[in-house]
């Protein structure tokens, strides 16, 4: 079988979709809704794309544990698994920006070094 991977357009579009049928009370489209959601996110394919998203999927599979249906606790429980295993190895933005913040002053020291103080001319004054 052929499948594509899923980008955050992508997602972008599907999950209020998605979170609208977790929200509703309906017992047959939460558990559409978990099923749709525990195969769109298999096919996440980076943990960078998943994680803009999880602060509103997350409490929404943990309603599900408390459902009165036992396959709806069951497509929850399989969805958050899904959703954690997306996101294993997943850089936090403070990590990002940290790891950012190292790689310019490591590039300002290479070209300081490179060139000499004296080659960074004055600023122009009028």
């Amino acid at each position: 079988t052929f499948c594509n991977a899923l980008g955050s357009d992508s997602l972008a579009l599907l999950v209020p979709v998605m979170l609208r049928g977790l929200r509703t009370g309906e017992a047959d489209l939460t558990k559409c809704a978990c099923k749709a959601a525990c195969n769109m996110l298999s096919l996440v394919a980076s943990a960078d794309v998943m994680t803009p998203f999880v602060d509103r999927m997350m409490p929404e599979f943990v309603k599900t544990e408390n459902h009165a249906y036992p396959e709806i606790r069951e497509l929850g429980q399989r969805s958050m698994a899904e959703l954690k295993n997306g996101l294993v190895g997943a850089e936090s933005l403070a990590e990002q920006r940290a790891r950012a913040a190292a790689g310019k002053a490591e590039i300002d020291a290479a070209f300081a070094s490179f060139v000499g103080a004296r080659a960074i001319p004055p600023v122009a004054r009028n």
